[in-house]
């Protein structure tokens, strides 16, 4: 058991930092991890995480209105809602940055590594290593997200909200929903890396010539397709995570029976305009960031 956790650990390790692992000896094992390998995974962890920044403030709005229409309010009572007190469609947005920088910093440090692993670039390879690393995020944005929600819901900080879900759940909880937020982000990291970049180059090279209008069809079209496939993974993530108590449902399976039977197949669709909307605007602002950030820190070195 020892041995396959040392081979797995030097297989994440070379795969991460480009290193290769074959034919190494006992001494060149124990070396791998060097300050340059350090230093990568370090540069790579903090281009995801102001990425993920970023896009927060610029797309908070967005998710502020998507988990109200998801938890049953109508569109004119959060309008009203927000017109008395415009800063709530900003709250829960310190813990948003936490959430999303080191999910980001997950996304591409994954996909990165995974990318550098299967080398091949077809097709099959780059969407599986696409739906993998935003699978693995998940780990890191069900607990936060969780913590997002009720306190857009109570209006207490992110302290006062855990303090008050643990208080009668064990902590194990803050996983609760973790299954479709997986699927979730593993549709929306294939949008990510993988269908944007690819309808971007597609229509400068055969639609306009113009890069700014090619970053909007892009993300517009992009935004809508990864919504329309992932958003009941996300309606579904978002009411089991509003019922943490469990009062309604258990399992992924339940929660979506329930929804179904309340509202309908439409239950599963409440909040995807403005998740829509989000997601035209992050992707294009996240791989704008993403290759902005890598120019000024590696200068002329190609990204890959």
């Amino acid at each position: 058991m020892n041995m396959l956790y040392k081979n797995t650990l030097l297989i994440l390790i070379s795969t991460l930092t480009h290193t290769s692992i074959f034919n190494m000896s006992t001494q060149q094992e124990k070396a791998i991890i060097t300050k340059e390998n350090a230093k990568e995974l370090a540069l790579n962890s903090v281009i995801g995480g102001a990425t993920g920044t970023i896009e927060v403030l610029a797309t908070q709005p967005f998710l502020y209105g998507k988990n109200k229409l998801q938890q049953g309010q109508s569109l004119k009572e959060i309008i009203k809602e927000v017109s008395l007190h415009f800063r709530m469609l900003y709250r829960g947005c310190g813990i948003s940055i936490v959430n999303m920088a080191p999910t980001t910093a997950i996304q591409i440090t994954t996909h990165r590594a995974l990318h550098t692993l299967f080398s091949d670039d077809d097709l099959i390879s780059s969407t599986l290593c696409s739906f993998a690393s935003g699978t693995v995020s998940a780990l890191a944005s069900t607990p936060t997200e969780l913590v997002i929600l009720h306190q857009q819901n109570n209006g207490q900080s992110a302290y006062q909200t855990v303090r008050k879900i643990v208080a009668t759940q064990p902590y194990s909880v803050l996983y609760r929903g973790v299954t479709p937020k997986a699927f979730r982000e593993g549709l929306f990291t294939i949008g990510f890396f993988s269908l944007y970049p690819s309808i971007k180059n597609q229509v400068h090279a055969h639609v306009i010539d113009n890069n700014a209008a090619a970053v909007f069809i892009a993300g517009a079209s992009t935004g809508l397709f990864t919504s329309v496939i992932s958003h009941p993974f996300d309606t579904i993530s978002t009411i089991m995570q509003a019922d943490y108590e469990r009062k309604n449902s258990t399992t992924m399976l339940q929660t979506a029976q329930h929804i179904h039977k309340k509202h309908g197949y439409r239950g599963f669709s409440k909040g995807a305009t403005l998740r829509s909307l989000n997601i035209a605007l992050s992707i294009p602002i996240m791989t704008q960031a993403q290759q902005t950030l890598n120019t000024l820190a590696r200068g002329n070195q190609k990204y890959e």
